[in-house]
């Protein structure tokens, strides 16, 4: 009898919903009808648009249905190891402000939320932690009035608290996967980026100025490099570069910019400007605001124009 129950409950990992499979749970729990408690189901749609989901991780928004999915949760003979509860609450602090509070600290306003109605001070989010051995989070925001009647929309202090909210979910527990997988799509990114640009320079496309310390700091850094590493100077790749230039740079305006550059340096044509491996300041601000169209600067041009600033 026994092996024959234990046959009955066997379950394929395929044959469960994702909110029972996967190892992190995150719940936006809230009333979007009802101004600022629609929170935590804002955070899930703000993090859903702007970062990519781990396959561990399993977001939903769940409104005012919260009850029910930590009921099944509780009955389910596989469960997430984190659970990550996201709401809006009154604790009395600043309107848009974001903590963290244990399950047991939950306002009796809100307890009824995460409780059955025939029992209700029972907290399955603390049944969840102490007896099915699940790891329980909750990210509260401070909510502003809540209206009376029918009123969507968050307030602005609490919309505002929206990114920041995401961004602790992602930092604190998000898995390294998406870690990885963002940086991926990072360096994706900037070789498409890349790739698209050197096409239109190819074509005659004006190069936009780029911010002059970028290109110090990345001739500053070949030549270190060049010390380090034989016959790799000037060589340099997209993420050495994003190290190394300022977050909001042109990265293929100032690859490209800094390849004339190095190209007169390395022939010597910049000597006048030069003391030891330093180059002046003038020959940077030149090299980064210089017009340039196409793949090529104008050799005359630039030495007339750093002439005339020296």
């Amino acid at each position: 009898m026994a092996a024959a129950i234990q046959q009955k409950w066997e379950i394929e990992p395929s044959d469960l919903p994702d909110f029972c499979a996967k190892p992190t749970l995150v719940l936006g729990c809230g009333n979007t009808l009802f101004g600022d408690d629609g929170f935590g189901c804002a955070v899930i749609d703000y993090v859903e648009a702007h970062h990519p989901i781990p396959d561990t991780v399993c977001l939903l928004d769940v409104g005012t249905g919260v009850r029910k999915l930590l009921f099944t949760l509780c009955l389910s003979p596989v469960r997430p190891k984190r659970l990550i509860i996201l709401d809006a609450i009154d604790a009395g602090r600043t309107p848009g402000e974001v903590f963290e509070i244990d399950p047991a600290e939950i306002p009796v306003v809100k307890l009824d939320d995460f409780s059955l109605h025939q029992l209700p001070t029972s907290n399955l989010l603390r049944e969840l932690q102490e007896t099915c051995g699940v790891t329980v989070r909750v990210l509260a925001c401070q909510t502003g009035p809540l209206p009376d009647e029918i009123s969507e929309g968050l307030s602005e202090p609490v919309s505002k608290a929206v990114p920041r909210a995401a961004e602790w979910l992602v930092r604190q527990q998000f898995s390294q996967r998406n870690k990885e997988v963002l940086v991926a799509n990072q360096q994706s990114s900037r070789m498409e980026s890349f790739r698209a640009f050197i096409k239109t320079a190819e074509e005659g496309a004006a190069i936009p100025t780029v911010a002059e310390d970028d290109l110090r700091r990345l001739h500053e850094f070949c030549i270190e490099m060049s010390k380090h590493y034989c016959g790799k100077d000037g060589v340099v790749s997209l993420d050495a570069m994003a190290r190394v230039c300022n977050p909001d740079a042109n990265l293929p305006a100032v690859w490209l910019r800094h390849i004339e550059l190095r190209s007169l340096w390395r022939h010597g044509l910049l000597d006048q400007w030069q003391n030891g491996a330093t180059l002046d300041d003038s020959v940077f601000r030149v090299a980064a605001t210089i017009a340039i169209s196409g793949l090529h600067l104008d050799k005359d041009s630039f030495f007339q124009e750093l002439q005339f600033r020296s």
